[in-house]
């Protein structure tokens, strides 16, 4: 988990351009800002690879959150996300 926005979109950034992986999740990190994000999604799409930012918050101040994601791809223009 990055300590700050800047180090997250560094680490991403790194990942995306090895292509060496499909799914590149950043966990737990700050709000991005709208480049940040614009240029990572760029990096992604021409890396063909999926990028999820989880930035989950909890009510009462208890740690700990479930997410479970489900993606189906049917073509290459259509995606399909159930949360």
């Amino acid at each position: 988990q990055p300590p700050d926005p800047a180090r997250a979109a560094w680490c991403a950034d790194i990942v995306l351009r090895s292509g060496a992986f499909s799914l590149v999740v950043v966990d737990g990190a700050p709000a991005a800002s709208r480049e940040t994000v614009t240029r990572l999604t760029r990096l992604a799409h021409e890396s063909d690879a999926a990028l999820v930012f989880v930035h989950a918050t909890t009510r009462g101040g208890s740690p700990g959150s479930a997410v479970r994601l489900a993606v189906t791809r049917r073509d290459a223009a259509t995606v399909t996300v159930h949360v």
